[in-house]
């Protein structure tokens, strides 16, 4: 038994079969009468819940066996069918749906839809419809209503009439054939799947950026801290107990101190910040070579000697000029070199070299320290990072990096049981370079 063709688009009647029962259908004015098949209890019992709440009836089934057996005896407007089922998937329930029933419901997939030929076998089994997970629970009836309007233009047409459809609360004629409608629904989907994953790409993005922000407040809180409470135990010291000269000049150089590193880490923090936005610069002059190794050597002479640590330099090429900025260069050997330094045991060698090697300049920070573990050199230019060796930001080694790129170069890390060794790149001066 067919539906009146004078029946309004908007208005549902339940679909008859003539071999049925035909129990009468929900007594509610507009209900929907669906069937949900569904393996996963859950989600058809959260279906259910969100089409009830709509005023719609809904059955469960669990499988496509059962499903079958329910359509043979019970009307139904529409069955919503999980794709993904054991034994009888929804394509194949759909199919046997729309070939086995005389007036068969609308049949609607409710799927993922990440592959396009999904939508392939969906038109292949005869599928009315999608909706896809996750589901937004408010439109769920509403698109349920426009699939059987859908239905209900076409049971209006006459054969070899052009298809109507009725979307988004307009109705158009379509005349183009099933494989043009087909492909055009294939190119859309295409440029949504692109969509999505450029979507995809800045959510990630995005947290990523979430995350290096609360591990940048975790950081700083943390390594300030200390020196915090440094400068309040030295002044408090200062203000409330009656020093000797030599003690409080120790406490103001103890506040002193203390306010550098605070200053440093800062420094440093924006450096960090300045390179991962893209607006860190340096400021590249001409400068001689040794001149830059023999002032690095001078800041971290005292540190070196200090520990009893030998620090020496090797320059192959007294007349090298780099093009540099001089103060970021002295920057990442004062990294390098203190690192160096800091895990070289007394009585062992700190070496800074120097070569030029087509056209750049090679510069090497070397010691006869432990080295560093194989697992820890893909990361030993991360921001933050810390082997468990040593204290520190865990910012120096990566502004050396940003430093070094920067300038047009690279720099890198070799190690094994005799120490580690870094080296970087900067480029020659073009005059110098012509000249040899």
């Amino acid at each position: 038994m067919s539906e009146q063709p004078s029946t309004p688009p908007t208005a549902v009647s339940p679909s008859t079969l003539p071999h049925s029962p035909g129990p009468e259908s929900s007594a509610r004015s507009g209900a929907i009468n669906v069937l949900v098949v569904d393996d996963d209890s859950e989600t058809a019992r959260a279906l259910k819940r969100s089409l009830t709440a709509m005023g719609n009836v809904v059955e469960i089934k669990s499988n496509g066996v059962e499903a079958l057996q329910a359509l043979q005896h019970h009307p139904f407007d529409v069955v919503l069918s999980d794709v993904v089922m054991p034994g009888m998937s929804g394509y194949d329930l759909c199919a046997r749906v729309k070939a086995e029933l005389e007036d068969p419901p609308v049949l609607v997939l409710l799927t993922t839809l990440s592959d396009p030929r999904d939508i392939v076998r969906g038109v292949e089994c005869g599928a009315d419809n999608y909706i896809t997970k996750p589901y937004r629970p408010e439109h769920l009836t509403a698109r349920l209503r426009q699939v059987l309007a859908n239905r209900d233009l076409r049971r209006t047409q006459h054969p070899g009439e052009p298809a109507r459809i009725s979307f988004l609360g307009e109705t158009f004629t379509i005349a183009s054939d099933p494989a043009q409608i087909l492909g055009l629904l294939l190119s859309s989907f295409e440029e949504l799947i692109r969509t999505n994953q450029a979507l995809e790409v800045s959510r990630q993005r995005a947290e990523a950026a979430t995350r290096a922000r609360d591990e940048v407040l975790a950081t700083v809180s943390h390594d300030l801290r200390n020196p915090v409470g440094t400068i309040y135990t030295s002044a408090s010291l200062l203000l409330d107990m009656p020093l000797p000269p030599e003690a409080q000049q120790r406490q103001i150089e103890i506040i002193r101190r203390t306010a550098q590193r605070m200053d440093r880490l800062i420094m440093d923090l924006l450096d960090v910040s300045r390179m991962e936005a893209g607006r860190f610069s340096v400021d590249p002059a001409p400068e001689q070579l040794r001149t830059i190794i023999a002032e690095a050597r001078e800041l971290l002479g005292a540190i070196a000697a200090a520990k009893n640590v030998n620090l020496v330099a090797d320059v192959q090429d007294d007349s090298a000029i780099v093009r540099a900025d001089r103060g970021r260069v002295l920057q990442v050997l004062s990294n390098l070199v203190g690192n160096a330094i800091k895990f070289t045991p007394e009585g062992g060698t700190v070496t800074i070299s120097a070569h030029v090697d087509d056209g750049e300049v090679v510069l090497a920070v070397a010691d006869t320290g432990p080295g560093i573990a194989p697992e820890h050199v893909p990361h030993i230019f991360d921001r933050f990072w810390h082997s468990g060796t040593g204290g520190g930001s865990g910012l120096g080694l990566a502004i050396a990096r940003g430093i070094v790129q920067a300038h047009g170069g690279q720099i890198w890390v070799e190690s094994s049981e005799r120490g580690a060794l870094f080296r970087f790149t900067l480029p020659l001066e073009q005059k110098q370079a012509s000249a040899g």
